[in-house]
């Protein structure tokens, strides 16, 4: 069967394009409607407009080519300090996969670090009622991350609860700390890590103010 020019295939036959069809096309690209979106509305397939828009010389959003402009990307490094990859995303009328790839390629990256003044954020945020995982994607951090600041900071709120087990340490961790020992002797005297035994206070901190508040 000989291939029909400016047509595509449906069903296992290939369904010409009209004019009136084309027309239509270039007309919604003009407006700097994506592919996806222009085929949505013809209901034809994202290769089939594709290939009509090459033919017939329609130019089609540099979106569709997995490209980003500079004004996209001017945005992106403006958002990316305040603004969830998802809220970027939804700024540029991107998808949230493809936004992260590219400013994982450029390089644009939320700091990693967070200073008190951030986990004070988070820790008003948490008690404000906002899920730790939406609180996470703000922050462009993990959950993991925000439940430790959450612990340095003692943020407590109604329905918290005490999941992590007794640990063999703690009443000693406890009492040394109760004298004022710091946290670097506390470790070497029980053979742990400093990091660890900061960890284990504020968790502990944390344990107290739960039960405080449901008593």
């Amino acid at each position: 069967m000989e291939r029909i020019e400016n047509a595509e295939r449906k069903g296992g036959s290939f369904i010409p394009f009209s004019e009136a069809e084309m027309g239509r096309i270039a007309a919604l690209a003009a407006e700097g409607l994506n592919t996806p979106k222009i085929a949505e509305i013809t209901g034809r397939s994202v290769s089939g407009i594709r290939r009509i828009a090459a033919r017939e010389d329609i130019h089609l959003s540099i979106r569709d080519s997995g490209h980003y402009g500079e004004d996209e990307i001017r945005t992106m490094r403006e958002m990316v300090d305040t603004h969830s990859p998802k809220e970027i995303a939804a700024a540029l009328g991107r998808k949230v996969v493809s936004v992260r790839v590219a400013m994982r390629r450029r390089g644009i990256m939320a700091p990693k670090r967070i200073d008190e003044a951030a986990r004070d954020r988070i820790a008003s945020a948490y008690l404000a009622g906002e899920s730790q995982q939406s609180i996470a994607d703000r922050f462009c951090v993990s959950r993991k991350c925000v439940e430790r600041h959450l612990r340095i900071s003692g943020a407590v709120r109604p329905g918290s609860r005490i999941v992590s087990p007794p640990q063999p340490h703690d009443g000693a961790i406890r009492a040394m700390a109760a004298k004022g020992m710091g946290q670097t002797e506390i470790a070497r005297r029980l053979g742990l890590k400093r990091s660890a035994v900061e960890s284990r206070l504020a968790t502990l901190a944390r344990h107290d103010a739960i039960r405080e508040m449901s008593s």
